[in-house]
């Protein structure tokens, strides 16, 4: 497995937010974000904030959200999402929530008109079948197909289907080209050169990836990484084990076995040190019903 510190793979936790906090590449965000607001860049530039992403007033209940930016009153949650689990969708609102309360009603109790949304960057094959679309929006409706609000809102990219479709020469949006960006950085090199040929915008971001892939920017792994990793090498190791002792019958079951055991021991040690359920979930694979009965 190599060094993650030197890894270039933008969609892991901790290089992803360094691309999209680092104020040397606010040329780059700033470029989505104006994409996705339909806004003019060199204002969203001019006027776009990082906000705070933690939330929550104790330890035990405190949220993490990947990075917020805010233009005006409007508040853009990003969350890039490696793994798919139960319920991913539904975890990720509780920040569009968090979000759109606190920034609702102002210091002097006056309501106004904030906006939230939030951006779910997918980096997993998408589990529905037949779903081919790379931004995908959902409105909050009732039965009757009548929008409650427009104030929250989700806007889903699938990076994967971005990737198929960039590599199958569909037409694509500048947009969609520079978050599958995100996703294809786990490529070869000469594959990532070709396809940010003639992006001046991705060509200089890469200058600072091929930074992060040499060590020359040194990008710690987060917790959620070295968690992800711990459960990796878990799996690697059983189903070694299981083929070195020639163990052809019943190998299957007797990996399966030791994964999930050793699956509920990391998601329990992680509940004891006062880690989210949807972070737990997240990294382990295990369903937020089942971690709640740990």
């Amino acid at each position: 497995m190599s060094d993650a510190k030197k890894d270039g793979n933008l969609t892991y936790d901790g290089r992803f937010k360094y691309v999209f906090k680092s104020k040397n590449l606010r040329f780059f965000v700033a470029s989505i974000v104006s994409d996705i607001l339909n806004l003019d860049y060199d204002y969203v530039f001019k006027n776009m904030k990082y906000i705070d992403s933690v939330f929550g007033n104790t330890k035990l209940n405190e949220y993490r959200s990947d990075v917020i930016v805010a233009v005006d009153k409007t508040y853009l949650i990003f969350e890039m999402n490696k793994y798919y689990y139960h319920n991913l969708r539904t975890n990720k609102l509780l920040y569009l929530g968090i979000v759109y309360d606190y920034y609702y009603e102002d210091i002097s109790n006056q309501f106004n008109d904030t906006t939230a949304i939030l951006v779910n960057i997918n980096s997993f094959k998408e589990t529905k079948k037949g779903i081919k679309d790379f931004d995908t929006s959902y409105l909050f409706m009732n039965n009757d197909k009548v929008t409650y609000t427009d104030t929250m809102q989700i806007r889903e990219f699938n990076l994967v289907n971005g990737e198929e479709r960039c590599y199958n020469k569909f037409a694509t949006s500048k947009l969609e080209r520079r978050l599958t960006y995100l996703y294809v950085t786990r490529e070869e090199e000469n594959i990532i050169r070709e396809f940010i040929k003639g992006d001046d915008v991705l060509m200089k971001v890469d200058e600072y990836r091929k930074q992060i892939k040499d060590g020359k920017i040194p990008v710690q792994l987060t917790a959620k990484e070295r968690l992800e990793r711990e459960f990796e090498e878990i799996k690697a190791y059983a189903i070694e084990e299981a083929t070195n002792t020639g163990m052809a019958q019943g190998m299957a079951q007797g990996v399966a076995q030791g994964v999930a055991q050793s699956t509920n021991n990391i998601a329990s040690n992680m509940k004891k040190s006062g880690i989210a359920n949807d972070i737990i979930a997240k990294c382990t694979g295990l369903s937020i019903d089942k971690i709640m009965a740990l």
